[in-house]
């Protein structure tokens, strides 16, 4: 019986560490002069009234007075899976590969409202007619553009970037989003593809939520 007791203690001792969340695995910033908690949550593209708390709890023996941080001294940051790196992705082609769309300019985007939280958008400029190296970047540009006014409506975003592979049409990027479509099963969930023939610089864009 007690051979049961214990089996079973260690079972949920087991069960309980395998759900901590592993700290070593979180990511840190080094604080500088003029940063505080905003700052450093807001350059992280992070909801600060909902992660301020869990910061505070991550790092209480560095905040000093309740809130300041230390020049110097690393902190954790919580994981956040809505946060505008994580919502943001831009899958690189071939191989798939996924890396946050906007990573040192974080601080400018703004969550506006949530009318988008159950969307998500798969943006593909099309490069497939002028491959000028200018008409290609004014594409990715745009293509930023609209996944910024989307992420800041609350919807997830994934830019697929065929910079590395000029000649892949259409078909080439079926796969990639076949499977992130399974992986969002449920929501709604659209194909954006930017094509443009003529000189783009003529245009202005703008998106309507």
């Amino acid at each position: 019986m007690n051979f049961q007791r214990e089996h079973l203690l260690s079972i949920l001792v087991l069960l309980i560490f395998c759900k901590m969340p592993a700290q070593d695995s979180l990511l840190t910033v080094t604080a500088k002069n003029g940063d505080g908690i905003f700052s450093v949550l807001r350059n992280q593209g992070i909801d600060i009234v909902k992660y301020y708390a869990k910061f505070i709890e991550l790092n209480e023996e560095k905040i000093k007075n309740g809130s300041h941080l230390i020049i110097g001294k690393e902190y954790l940051i919580p994981n956040a899976p809505d946060s505008f790196k994580n919502m943001g992705l831009s899958i690189q082609l071939p191989g798939g590969k996924e890396t946050p769309i906007f990573n040192d300019n974080l601080a400018s985007l703004k969550r506006k409202d949530s009318t988008l939280q159950n969307a998500v958008y798969y943006l593909i400029t099309d490069k497939s007619n002028g491959s000028e190296v200018d008409s290609a970047k004014l594409k990715d540009e745009i293509a930023q553009r609209i996944a910024k006014k989307l992420l800041e409506h609350g919807a997830r975003v994934y830019v697929l970037d065929n910079s590395l592979n000029d000649s892949l049409n259409l078909m080439d990027f079926a796969s990639l989003v076949n499977k992130r479509f399974l992986r969002h099963n449920g929501a709604y969930q659209r194909v954006l593809v930017i094509k443009a023939d003529d000189d783009l610089t003529k245009f202005k864009t703008e998106v309507t939520v």
